[in-house]
């Protein structure tokens, strides 16, 4: 069945030139007749540029507008919304949000009822399109647009077990949908070995694709960044290359780099329909350096000449050459590789179960973190009798933390111990040793 909502985007230059320049990168909601719909295109502007912000939001003392992909997925969750609305014939202006919105669509989602397999959808879905609901009317109430006023409120998944509230308006809560705490299980090696052998043998693609995926899992990056990775991300002049220590041999050395194209965190602006965010500093290993600086020599320039030559007149074919500041060109068509993109491909190569762009850098950091502790994890299985066990194993969880917080955690970026500690459990699973990482972690913290 064809429902009839659909997310569009429309080309920003032609809104630019229409006046429309500040919402020129945000999508709209298009109805069956076809038409704009107007109350939620209108959510996702306000919403996008920070005019309006949900309670949960306001009440924070930073306050920050979304990234531009965050309301993307605002606008497909909430036409999500309004087809359940359509198919049940209710009007988000006056629908009950206990009986409609919590009994209905939110037990459709978890029963399955409403879901493209029939079957339940997970926790997590549930919760964001909860909230995505949720906010729709509370902006449809603050804009005079329901008919019945909310009595309840959303519950972000930090604030679960919460019941306390000092919103005025609000009477009750409901919970959202439990999220499992997310455990770290990794493909074996030759799975994934075979998964970027099928990658490599895609007919002329295959080459650019894989040094994307190499880049990914060998540096950590999200795909947003390797998607906004520019020409001279790395720099143009060798010269330019901040090697910390040339002395030693090639396979040891890396590259320091900063990126800030495509990087969580706030928005600063868009460059080349990029989201620029905090500058971030990483690390790649120089033998990838090189491989990117012969790509970027060869098979880049290929694609960069089968693009402009595709333009007819000289001041196209210039336009088009400047505006290509992107690494990565599809050798096929020239054109850039968007996060889109490589999610296609990546999917089209059938990896293992579990296996996405973002695991990268779980595997990044885990193979870090094997890698370091190699020595003590080989005393550790020699000393399993011995009398020296205890001490081995403080020894090995000192290293551990100390491995995470200097060189795992700088170059994942990241800012929260829950998520750190992951890595711990991933290790103390391999090993087969249970160490009470967190009463230590904690103590470290103190």
């Amino acid at each position: 069945m064809a429902y009839p909502f659909e997310v569009v985007k429309t080309a920003p230059e032609f809104l630019k030139e229409a006046g429309y320049g500040k919402v020129s990168l945000i999508p709209c909601i298009f109805d069956a007749r076809p038409g704009l719909h107007r109350s939620g295109s209108l959510y996702l502007q306000e919403r996008a540029l920070g005019i309006w912000l949900p309670q949960h939001v306001s009440k924070k003392k930073r306050r920050t507008i979304p990234a531009l992909k965050s309301v993307e997925n605002y606008a497909h969750r909430l036409i999500n919304f309004l087809e359940w609305c359509f198919v049940n014939s209710l009007e988000p202006s006056n629908l009950d949000t206990n009986t409609d919105l919590v009994h209905g669509y939110r037990a459709d989602m978890i029963s399955g009822r409403w879901s493209l397999g029939g079957k339940p959808l997970s926790s997590r879905t549930v919760n964001v399109r909860m909230d995505t609901a949720y906010e729709y009317l509370e902006w449809l109430t603050y804009k005079g647009g329901r008919q019945v006023e909310s009595t309840t409120n959303l519950l972000v998944c930090e604030r679960i077990n919460n019941q306390s509230d000092s919103s005025e308006n609000t009477i009750a809560r409901v919970a959202n949908a439990r999220v499992g705490k997310r455990h770290i299980v990794l493909p074996e090696e030759s799975v994934l070995i075979a998964w970027r052998d099928r990658l490599k043998q895609r007919s002329l693609v295959g080459g650019t694709e894989v040094l994307i995926v190499d880049l990914m899992m060998e540096t950590a990056i999200r795909i947003s960044e390797a998607a906004a990775w520019r020409v001279d991300t790395l720099p143009l002049d060798e010269s330019d290359w901040h090697i910390p220590d040339t002395s030693v041999d090639d396979s040891m050395k890396v590259v320091v780099l900063d990126i800030k194209y495509g990087t969580k965190g706030p928005d600063y602006g868009w460059d080349h329909g990029d989201k620029i965010g905090p500058v971030g500093t990483i690390r790649i290993p120089y033998k990838l350096a090189i491989r990117i600086r012969e790509y970027r020599r060869s098979v880049r320039q290929e694609a960069l000449l089968m693009s402009v030559t595709s333009e007819k007149s000289l001041v196209e074919q210039r336009k088009k050459r400047d505006d290509s500041v992107h690494l990565f060109l599809n050798p096929k068509t020239g054109l850039r590789y968007t996060a889109d993109k490589i999610y296609e491909f990546w999917r089209g190569a059938t990896p293992p179960k579990g296996w996405t762009p973002h695991r990268c850098r779980d595997y990044w950091a885990c193979t870090v973190l094997w890698t370091r502790l190699e020595q003590q994890r080989k005393l550790i299985s020699k000393a399993i009798e011995s009398d020296s066990l205890a001490d081995l194993r403080r020894a090995l969880l000192r290293t551990a933390e100390t491995c995470i917080k200097i060189e795992i955690q700088p170059q994942l970026r990241h800012k929260y111990e829950d998520t750190t500690i992951l890595y711990l459990q991933w290790l103390s699973d391999r090993i087969g040793i249970n160490i009470n990482f967190h009463e230590s972690w904690s103590e470290e913290l103190l």
